[in-house]
């Protein structure tokens, strides 16, 4: 189940610090309709690999990043043939983007179901996958060619009986999201508008 193999090319967005970014970070209270824990991406393009390595491991299957680029990016990169180590803070050698046209097949390159990309969903779209146990990954950018990705992972209970979407953003941290201002709180995250959507993701 936890193999991939792929090629690296595209205009993913390098890591950047969010600054002013007005959303709370979860401490607690999720609803718990998936198991994915938030890992922040080890190199500078690295969100892709670390949305499959949050998903994976939220299914029980225990592939880092630096494994999943190693196996990935080997049939076009000697460098990246061996994973690297922990002693490698850099990662420049493998530190590439993913062309945003394929990913629905490098999930599917790691046995990972994914639905076909499609344009932003509703909240209640959103929060359905999520009842059905599926993590939904978003491209946040200027075209549909490149960006940033994130994962939308989970729900929590509010204040008054309500219910906040949790996004998972690799590049920083966890936040907590009204479904009433979805798509302007992802503007928020400043990357981008929410230009993709990739729904199903489960073996």
């Amino acid at each position: 189940m936890c193999s991939g193999s792929g090629i690296f090319k595209g205009r993913d967005m390098p890591l950047k610090k969010v600054h002013g970014v007005a959303l709370k970070l979860t401490a607690q209270n999720r609803i718990g309709l998936t198991s994915i824990v938030h890992q922040e991406q080890r190199g500078d393009l690295w969100c892709w690999a670390a949305c499959i390595s949050m998903v994976l491991q939220g299914l029980g299957c225990k592939l880092g990043q630096c494994s999943i680029a190693g196996t990935t990016l080997s049939q076009k990169c000697k460098d990246c043939a061996s994973p690297c180590t922990v002693k490698e803070k850099a990662y420049k050698k493998c530190d590439v983007d993913y062309p945003i046209k394929e990913i629905d097949t490098l999930w599917k390159g790691f046995k990972v179901q994914a639905n076909p990309p499609q344009r932003p969903i509703s909240s209640k779209a959103v929060l359905d996958e999520l009842k059905a146990g599926h993590a939904l990954e978003i491209l946040l950018g200027s075209s549909d060619d490149g960006g940033h990705l994130v994962l939308i992972i989970d729900a929590v209970s509010a204040s008054a009986g309500s219910t906040k979407i949790l996004v998972a953003d690799p590049s920083s941290t966890t936040h907590e999201v009204s479904p009433k201002s979805l798509k302007e709180a992802l503007k928020d995250l400043n990357w981008g508008e929410w230009r993709l959507t990739w729904t199903g993701l489960h073996f």
